[in-house]
């Protein structure tokens, strides 16, 4: 009798163990942290409802799992987002906001301009009176006339603010160093002059060398202002076939060129030289706005 009484004991014992240990594991599970940023920074933070604080912040002892955010300021869109939290881990959390107090864009029929914005690097984030208009360069068509707010934004810059006056036949442009943090608006050309085009040459790879009509002209990516007329535009770069393109320039809009180059084996491309060569229309070139990054 004792025989059976002591495997019993046995079995109970295993099985409790067998039963504590999910347990113990989920006791011990660590809890992860989670970083928020906002831009601009001092938005008020939100963790599934419950209000956690500022960006920016670091939340420790978040338990693990799936956590709904909801990031505010005024004056902004509110942002939300899903935060996975892995036990002992870090995630981090980035809101861009986007501004919603401007003035929004007058839907009466009247005079209309143009506001070309232009960043150093290539590729920021343009707002017009709090709407996405699309990646710097970027010309914004059929802007009525009156005062405008431009918003440049870029990754780890700061938002750059530009209030831009659009009168009809007279494009405006914005150039923002997203470096140094400066930036320039104004009307581009004077008042009677003619109206020019943009060219906006991009390169996959990038820094090609760009010639226009035989002349040097820098490196992609790069944004041009030319006046009306044709232009040849080619592309070098070393081990690349040279790339080529015939354009037409009109006044008021932009040419978007992205050259994919092909490699060319280990052939090396020799650059041509750039005096003595025949030049065409060179006069007709008025402005060179280098963006590359």
């Amino acid at each position: 009798m004792k025989v059976p009484i002591l495997i019993s004991l046995i079995f109970v014992l295993l099985l409790s163990i067998l039963i504590l240990i999910p347990c113990s594991a989920d006791d011990t599970q660590l809890g992860g942290t989670i970083q928020f940023y906002s831009s601009p920074s001092g938005a008020k933070i939100y963790v599934d409802g419950v209000y956690a604080g500022v960006t920016p912040l670091t939340l420790p002892n978040v338990a693990p799992g799936g956590r709904d955010i909801k990031i505010t300021d005024e004056g902004y869109f509110d942002w939300y987002g899903l935060a996975g939290v892995p036990s002992g881990g870090v995630t981090n959390v980035v809101a861009y906001m986007i501004p919603t107090l401007f003035s929004p864009i007058p839907t009466s029929i009247g005079p209309t301009g143009m506001i070309i914005v232009i960043t150093e690097p290539y590729g920021g984030t343009v707002y017009l009176d709090g709407r996405f208009k699309g990646t710097a360069p970027t010309t914004i068509e059929n802007v009525p006339e009156g005062e405008h707010v431009v918003v440049v934004t870029y990754p780890a810059k700061p938002d750059y603010t530009a209030h831009v006056v659009v009168k009809s036949g007279t494009p405006a442009q914005v150039r923002v160093n997203l470096d140094t943090g400066e930036m320039d608006a104004e009307p581009t050309p004077a008042p009677g002059a003619s109206s020019p085009g943009t060219v906006a040459v991009s390169s996959s790879p990038d820094k090609a060398t760009v010639f226009i009509n035989d002349e040097y002209y820098g490196s992609t990516p790069l944004a041009l202002t030319l006046q009306k007329g044709e232009y040849d535009i080619s592309l070098i770069k070393k081990n690349y076939n040279i790339w080529e393109k015939a354009v037409r320039v009109i006044p008021n809009k932009t040419i978007y060129l992205v050259a994919n180059l092909v490699r060319s084996g280990e052939k090396v491309v020799q650059l041509p030289v750039v005096t003595p060569l025949k030049v065409k229309n060179t006069s007709n070139i008025t402005k060179v706005q280098n963006i590359s990054g």
